[in-house]
């Protein structure tokens, strides 16, 4: 089921609740579109995925053909099953049995958070199967087809829907590969996309080098399909930033990671990027502190503290540069939040202690 902010409130959010901005007439035209989609994956169970989630079924309305043809199949098989009821009774079995099954993940009755899921309709399917089954033997006895001709076209059924069952449990190897494997059968899904994104960053993990390279510019085009699909996802936004964190381009990662702190700046996802900021600015404060170059070390530093404002060694080290360039008042600021953070800290007692002194003597000229 859709995960719930609190009790009795489905999520607002589209990728757990599809029919969050839906008017009733279009929230119904579109599961009716999806109940047509369901028959189509049993019927011919081709181009599969994970996941059908926003924006890979739009939301329709009832001048969609298709949404009218599925509710003309689904009460043409309604009648089929109460005229069979005693002449057929296994069809009409296999019809009510697919209903009452399905309907519980119809979305009709609950809201299942997902436009279409193609394990709904593993339980419902046993009376597709049995219905097709009962189907073949009829119409063998009507042909009166020799048993070897009877079993020869059976087998090829069999044989071709288990090569091409076989061939889609190897898409399910790892989420790499299935995440890669099915952002090509559902491209405007943004859950697809950014799944593949992210499996493109796990590979760039294992890799060295220009593949490492090629890995993470992949991602990129996933992650921005993915983030131009479905704009208020706060994933794509991240891994954007540890994309060009790998390629120790800081500047643009910096780009992407303000783009998720505006979208939700209490998130704890963001937590892991401040630290990596802080500590890319914090290094690069130092080598120019160690250049000489105090004003851009200060800058830095600075830089580094608006993401990290509980490390004491950014900020003992903004006091120390502080006291260097004869800024007193600021140096003593640092070494004070520097011992707020770590009382034990004897060289920032001492910075302050040096720096009171010298702001002192300095008001007294």
């Amino acid at each position: 089921l859709a995960t719930k902010e609190n009790a009795g409130t489905m999520s607002n959010d589209v990728l757990n609740n599809p029919f969050v901005d839906t008017t009733n007439a279009q929230r119904y035209a579109t599961i009716f579109l999806t109940w047509l989609l369901y028959l189509k994956l049993l019927i011919f169970p081709w181009h599969l995925s994970y996941d059908y989630n926003y924006n890979q079924i739009p939301v329709t309305d009832f001048s969609n053909p298709l949404v009218l043809l599925s509710i003309a199949i689904h009460i043409g098989l309604f009648v089929v099953a109460i005229y069979c009821f005693r002449r057929k009774p296994v069809y009409s079995f296999s019809i009510l049995f697919y209903f009452i099954t399905f309907s519980v993940v119809s979305n009709i009755f609950f809201n299942t958070g997902t436009p279409l899921a193609e394990r709904f309709v593993l339980i419902p399917g046993i009376g597709f199967c049995l219905a097709i089954v009962a189907f073949f033997i009829n119409a063998f006895e009507k042909l009166k087809l020799k048993k070897t001709i009877s079993l020869l076209l059976i087998t090829s059924v069999i044989v071709f829907f288990t090569i091409r069952n076989i061939l889609r449990c190897g898409d399910w190897k790892d989420n790499n590969t299935l995440f890669l494997a099915d952002v090509t059968q559902t491209p405007n899904s943004a859950k697809s996309q950014l799944n593949a994104g992210i499996a493109c960053l796990n590979l760039a993990t294992e890799s060295t080098g220009s593949e490492k390279e090629n890995w993470i510019n992949q991602s990129f085009t996933y992650l921005q399909k993915g983030i131009s699909i479905y704009p208020k996802k706060i994933d794509g936004y991240i891994n954007m930033g540890v994309g060009y964190s790998w390629k120790n381009e800081f500047d643009n990662a910096e780009v992407w990671w303000k783009r998720a702190k505006a979208l939700n700046p209490l998130s704890p996802e963001l937590t892991t990027p401040n630290k990596v900021l802080a500590g890319h600015y914090f290094k690069q404060g130092m080598q120019l502190g160690v250049e000489k170059n105090y004003a851009a070390s200060i800058k830095s530093m600075l830089h580094a503290w608006q993401y990290d404002t509980l490390n004491a060694e950014i900020s003992f080290n903004l006091g120390g540069a502080y006291y260097t360039l004869q800024i007193f008042d600021s140096a003593a600021f640092y070494f004070q939040k520097t011992l707020l953070l770590n009382p034990e800290y004897q060289n920032a007692a001492n910075g302050l202690q040096a720096a009171t002194i010298a702001r002192n003597r300095k008001k007294e000229k």
